[in-house]
């Protein structure tokens, strides 16, 4: 089968059935994406992508708990610190980082396995709980490899399927 006609969702089933392995799909991924003519983009485009820089419009008030999923606190105290700035001192802020359970480690902050929804359903009960269940979703993950500084982090975000668990399927797990 020739690469370049596979879609991702056929990439995803092969690596899934165990046909291939996930640097094998990834592979196969990339290649899906080079192209495949020399025709003018115009030609093989519908649409050209344009960014128009703006300034941020305020959103209004921030309403209830804020859950903000990050691999350190450098983010949740920045986070916080502006926040005080805005005149929401008494915000409400959770903070989720990966693990290998589930487990609380403070007031407002927690460990989940990214790879297991229980743990999910877990964290989602514990809030519930202590009626502090969040309006806000803060899913930030997957922006870790900007930031990795230890080898324990970049190990944990070094192959396919640790990247699919600590970004989108973290995301699915919550619903």
């Amino acid at each position: 089968m020739n690469a370049q006609h596979l879609t991702s969702k056929q990439i995803l089933e092969m690596i899934n059935s165990g046909s291939v392995s996930p640097e094998q799909g990834y592979q196969l991924y990339k290649k899906s994406k080079q192209k495949t003519t020399s025709a003018p983009a115009s030609a093989t485009h519908y649409f050209t992508p344009a960014w128009e820089q703006s300034d941020i419009e305020p959103a209004g008030d921030i309403a209830g708990p804020i859950m903000i999923f990050a691999l350190d606190n450098q983010f949740q105290n920045q986070f916080k610190q502006q926040l005080k700035k805005t005149g929401y001192n008494n915000q409400t802020v959770i903070s989720v980082k990966p693990g290998t359970r589930f487990r609380t480690l403070s007031n407002h902050e927690y460990e989940v396995n990214p790879k297991n929804s229980d743990d999910y359903s877990e964290l989602l009960a514990t809030l519930k709980k202590n009626d502090c269940l969040p309006l806000t979703i803060l899913h930030l993950w997957s922006f870790a490899e900007v930031t990795l500084k230890t080898s324990a982090e970049r190990d944990l975000l070094c192959d396919w399927d640790k990247k699919l668990n600590i970004s989108v399927n973290s995301i699915f797990y919550l619903f």
